[in-house]
Formats: structure tokens, sequence, C-alpha cells
């Protein structure tokens, strides 16, 4: 009778998991994790796990070293701007003489009519495109401004340009004044049909133009 041999107990071998790059970092419930990319395996696979669970000092001292890079970028960037938004005597420059205002369905932003314009550039106007009204920012004080009144000023549209400057409305008038009636006879529209005469009614009312 031939003897059997014993069978050998089965070995079960785990999956090795390799980290491929590390995508985001958080903090859960006080300690670091990483949100891990594994090598050979898709996005819908990555997962977030805590430092004691990973074995890549390498690829983590990367990603801290990229991240206090950035951050000291975006620092220098910070502290640029806040540089060059300051005087030479350290107060802070004014963004801008006029604040924007909403006027017949147009929003202009923050502009500054002491700025070189068409005119001084000595461009030819072409033709308004549009009106809007700003409001003096010199002073803080509601009333003083309100009292000192609101400018209205066009958005005008040089010959040979693509560029659009705003002009006060008192320059236009004195420079382009067939330009401006033609800005105001092309949006003249009649509130109410009612004031309209028709011929017939011309006839009874004895009216004459």
């Amino acid at each position: 009778m031939a003897e059997t041999k014993p069978e050998e107990p089965e070995v079960m071998i785990e999956d090795e998991f390799e980290v491929e790059k590390i995508l985001n970092e958080r903090t859960y419930r006080g300690k670091t994790q990483y949100l891990i990319r594994w090598r050979g395996y898709e996005a819908e696979d990555d997962t977030w796990e805590p430092v004691e669970n990973l074995d890549c000092p390498g690829i983590i001292k990367t990603w801290e070293d990229d991240k206090k890079t950035e951050e000291e970028m975006k620092t220098s960037a910070r502290k640029k701007k806040e540089a060059e938004s300051l005087n030479e005597d350290g107060t802070v420059k004014e963004e801008s003489k006029y604040s924007r205002k909403r006027t017949g369905g147009t929003l202009l932003e923050t502009i500054d009519l002491t700025t070189k314009k068409g005119f001084s550039r000595g461009l030819v106007p072409e033709r308004i495109i549009g009106a809007a009204t700003v409001m003096d920012r010199s002073t803080d004080d509601i009333a003083k401004s309100a009292a000192r009144g609101e400018e209205l000023v066009f958005l005008i549209k040089w010959e040979n340009s693509e560029k659009a400057d705003l002009v006060s409305s008192k320059e236009a008038k004195a420079k382009c004044p067939h330009l401006v009636f033609q800005f105001y006879e092309e949006r003249i529209v009649w509130e109410n049909q009612k004031n309209r005469l028709t011929p017939d009614d011309d006839q009874e009312a004895g009216t004459s133009y």
C-alpha cells in the first residue's frame, strides 16, 4: 500500500502596496493623514493613510518640502503686494478717486478719472458706447460726498483703437458734442404709447409742430 504524503498548508500571500505619490494632506482626529496614490492602482483606489501606516520617508519628505516652498512663495507674494500698495512714507495708497456705482443697468468697476485718457493722448473719438455716474471718494463723510454730488461719465470708443476710455461728460460735451447728442438721440424711448399723437388725434386737437 502506497504511503500518502501529508498535505502542505496553504500559504496566504498578502498583496504588497507601494506608494506612488502623495496627493493631499489633512488633519483627522488630531493626526496627520496623507491621500495616497498607490502604484499600479487607479484614482478610485486612493486612500487616506496616517504616517504610521506608511513606509516611504523619502516621499513624505519631498511632499513636506514642496509644501513649505509653496507657503514661502505665497508669503513672499503677499508681502510684495502689500509693499507695492504703500507710498514712500509708509501710508496706504488710495486705490481710486472714485467708487463704482450701478446706473441704468451698467456696473463700472472702480475708476480713476485722473488717468491719462484718449483726448490727452491725441486720439479721435469714434462713438459713445455707454454712460454711468461715479461718486467722489476723496472723503469718507457721506454727507459731504452727497453734497458734492455725482459726476456723469461717458465710455468713449476711439478711432483705430480697440480700447475705450471713461471721459467726463463736461469734456465730452466740449470736444465731441455731436457724439453726445447722437448717444442721447439713439436712446430716446417713449415711456407710454399714449404720449404719441396719431394723425386723427392731431387733426382733432388742431396741434401744429
